[in-house]
């Protein structure tokens, strides 16, 4: 089902709200018998509009020439009497542009950019011709962001309260990625701390298997040292034990015992 106009009109941003509005005042000075698409592009296309200049400069289209046409356009617009009415194209139009904005440039509000893409774009759909802005036809949506993001109307883009929405949201995710960066920070902390203890306790055992080994060195040293010195005892008692047997035993030399 289609939106609602006046839903749509709210949706519009003052630049380009104040376009449509000066179209249905022109269409009433010329005696025109509706407000046609052709009417609000040439309205959007006769001031300085930032979203006008940077999209047609995107698409190689000078802003004069594409004002001359939709002149042209306006010019053989059909007369009637009294108050001209909407063009029955034209909330279709606005209605494209608004679903352009949405899903596309993921702004709230219908822009002026988004209304001259989107006539362009839909010229078949809408059953008008594009004119002057069919070159906007080949525009992909990410050249449009990237022309657009340097025009003043993108701060109209967007509701207020959808603003500061974003703004705590951004808030809220930054401060989500310092917790999350903290935390991560805590835990390698945490984890280089356990490595660290783990190093030093391998560390120490290392050594105290060094001493281990080195007082086991030493302790065999020292008994080797004093088996050594027991068995050079022994053979010492065993020379003088002999020498002590041999005397007992009278093996004095012959010549003692002749005289």
């Amino acid at each position: 089902m289609r939106v609602e106009i006046k839903a749509l009109a709210k949706r519009l941003t003052k630049t380009a709200s104040a376009a449509l509005e000066r179209a249905a005042e022109d269409a009433a000075g010329k005696g025109h018998a509706e407000v046609g698409i052709d009417h609000v592009v040439l309205q959007l296309l006769s001031v300085q509009d930032e979203d006008a200049e940077l999209l047609l400069a995107a698409a190689g289209k000078e802003r004069g020439d594409a004002r001359k046409e939709a002149m042209t356009r306006v010019a053989s617009a059909s007369k009637g009497s009294g108050r001209p009415g909407f063009a029955a194209s034209l909330w279709p139009w606005v209605e494209g542009a608004q679903l352009l904005a949405s899903t596309e440039l993921a702004q709230h509000r219908i822009r002026s950019g988004a209304l001259l893409w989107a006539a362009g774009r839909h010229a078949k759909d809408l059953n008008h011709p594009a004119g002057p802005l069919k070159p906007l036809a080949e525009l992909d949506a990410a050249t449009v962001r990237d022309a657009l993001k340097t025009s003043a109307e993108s701060s109209e883009a967007f509701d207020l309260d959808e603003l500061e929405a974003l703004g705590h949201k951004a808030r809220a995710d930054q401060a989500a990625r310092v917790r999350g960066e903290i935390e991560k920070q805590k835990e390698e902390e945490a984890q280089a701390a356990e490595k660290a203890a783990q190093q030093a306790e391998a560390s120490r055992a290392a050594e105290e298997a060094e001493q281990a080994e080195a007082r086991a060195k030493a302790a065999a040293a020292k008994a080797a040292s004093e088996a050594w010195e027991a068995a050079e005892a022994a053979q010492a008692a065993k020379e003088r034990a002999a020498a002590a047997l041999e005397k007992l035993s009278g093996g004095v030399p012959p010549d003692d015992e002749e005289e």
